[in-house]
């Protein structure tokens, strides 16, 4: 069944798939529960205890960081999508990742990392117990999400100080997050992808984008990038139309280690549209193949 969700004048979220999935909202609505808690006044949080460096604090008559314009504003910027569950991706290790190295029968094709076990043949669902060693189906799915993670490489930011070695492989964890949605925005707008500002996480890092307007257009609206849905029927009557419009999909790159977690029903990322008169959408070309 076809949704929109109108945001604002001109931002219109709609729906890919007929799954069901969170709803976009105002980031401000995900702000996080050590947020809510923090008192404008530093001495309800201190209570009396001695403070170091409490010379700083008086120098801002103990106000706390909850009466700080630049986090209240960036903090109330943008929309998202809350999170339908706790968020651990370290967790989430794609049982079917080595599965598809030995794969014979093609029919395994049909099917993606992230998928729910259950939506197996049965065949498929006892030999899937049995390689990965599940007692209850359940098991796996407990672990999905309303959107798909796809796994990223760290070798893809070599040199950077997130390109960190330890003695089992990488620090870091890195995952592209794709939801079954687009953004619809008019020409002249683009949409910029940042970290949400109050996340202040030292294991979890967003990484800030920008990706051209109707990227992969007819391939990601028909058949989402990565084949996120492949088996969930595509919603096929949305309109399309790149000469008033610039559509934009939801996808967020994130880097995670140590377990990171994030509760449910906040967020991680927050979508910003930005006016850019100047912009036109480029012709999308394929990146090269360096297999």
């Amino acid at each position: 069944m076809f949704m929109q969700i109108i945001a604002n004048d001109y931002l219109t979220f709609e729906k890919l798939r007929n799954v069901e999935t969170t709803l976009p909202v105002k980031v401000s609505k995900t702000r996080p529960n050590w947020w809510k808690k923090l008192p404008a006044n530093a001495k309800e949080v201190t209570q009396g205890c001695p403070i170091h460096n409490e010379q700083i604090l008086k120098e801002h008559n103990y106000r706390t960081a909850k009466l700080c314009l630049g986090l209240k504003g960036s903090s109330s910027l943008g929309y998202t999508f809350p999170l339908d569950k706790e968020f651990c991706p370290d967790l989430l290790d794609d049982p079917f990742k080595d599965f598809y190295l030995n794969v014979k029968d093609e029919s395994w094709m049909d099917y993606f990392p992230g998928m729910k076990i259950t939506d197996l043949p049965e065949e498929q669902q006892k030999e899937c117990i049995e390689v990965f060693g599940y007692n209850d189906l359940n098991d796996y799915n407990d672990n999905t999400h309303d959107f798909h993670i796809a796994k990223l490489h760290s070798e893809m930011i070599h040199g950077s100080n997130m390109h960190e070695l330890k003695d089992d492989g990488y620090k870091w964890n890195f995952h592209l997050l794709l939801y079954p949605w687009h953004a619809r925005l008019p020409k002249g707008w683009r949409l910029l992808v940042i970290e949400n500002p109050l996340l202040f996480d030292d294991d979890i890092k967003v990484f800030t984008g920008c990706v051209d307007a109707n990227y992969k257009l007819g391939d990601s609206i028909r058949e989402p990038h990565l084949n996120t849905y492949h088996d969930i029927e595509p919603i096929t009557d949305i309109e399309i139309d790149t000469e008033k419009y610039n559509y934009f999909n939801i996808e967020v790159v994130c880097a995670t280690r140590n377990f990171a977690k994030v509760e449910k029903g906040q967020s991680i990322f927050s979508l910003i549209p930005l006016y850019d008169p100047d912009y036109k959408a480029p012709k999308y070309k394929e990146h090269p193949d360096f297999s």
